[in-house]
């Protein structure tokens, strides 16, 4: 790093390519040479920019004859503790940022499977209980922070609501409320509504399949709102993986 010299108009983001033995092959500017203050033409060049400068990564690593016919399906994650994922996806925005959905996968480790036990009377549940599931709900890229979330708060309504003939369900309902870790230190707050399936044998957490919408203030570095953001973040559980003899 110290060996390359900044020059006058260089962005903030370099590009570093590793080999397998961490050795350090190519380098680049993350935003093109030369580029222009309208971040839309950015955009427009970003793509065969990096196109280049990766096939330069390429050459010095033998990678040009690479196989290429590797399956190109992506595949959601499957678990065999009990676990869910959070799919985050945000509305249109004045940059079009944040387009891509994320997919956040993580286990309901034991504290949270005791709180959500089932129970026949209503029930309140801090929201700080499950900060786990709400710290996944938070914009791609904070750059500005440590990109992950200070603080989850506000007060859940637990209840039964009714069963068929082989479940017991419950809901989760209330306002969350998040607060960012950057310098501004963005906060947001929206309903809460998740759906709770037992067994009728057990008391124990079956399936969590659950809503969080809110919007998000986009700011500048003084701390002033240039937009709010739609996010909706859904919840549910990770069906088991199947075993290698099934």
């Amino acid at each position: 790093m110290s060996q390359r010299r900044r020059s006058h108009n260089q962005s903030n983001i370099l590009v570093f390519v590793l080999d397998q033995q961490g050795k350090l092959v190519h380098s680049f500017d993350g935003m093109t040479d030369n580029h222009p203050a309208d971040m839309f033409e950015i955009k427009k060049r970003m793509p065969g920019y990096f196109v280049q400068e990766l096939k330069k990564a390429a050459r010095s690593m033998n990678l040009t004859q690479a196989a290429t016919s590797r399956s190109k399906e992506s595949h959601l994650p499957a678990a065999t503790d009990p676990a869910l994922r959070v799919f985050v996806s945000l509305g249109e925005n004045r940059l079009s940022h944040f387009q891509v959905p994320t997919v956040e996968a993580l286990s309901i480790d034991e504290s949270e499977k005791q709180a959500l036990r089932y129970s026949a009377t209503p029930q309140k549940l801090e929201a700080q209980t499950l900060k786990r599931w709400f710290a996944q709900m938070y914009p791609p890229a904070v750059m500005d922070g440590h990109g992950g979330m200070d603080n989850v708060s506000g007060t859940l309504s637990y209840q039964s609501a009714g069963e068929n003939d082989t479940h017991r369900f419950a809901t989760l309902r209330g306002t969350v409320r998040f607060e960012l870790d950057n310098k501004t230190r963005i906060t947001y707050q929206g309903p809460c509504d998740i759906v709770l399936r037992y067994s009728k044998t057990s008391d124990e957490l079956e399936s969590v399949s659950g809503l969080v919408t809110t919007r998000i203030p986009r700011v500048d570095p003084r701390g002033k709102t240039v937009e709010t953001v739609s996010m909706a973040a859904v919840l549910e559980s990770i069906p088991p993986a199947k075993r290698k003899s099934d």
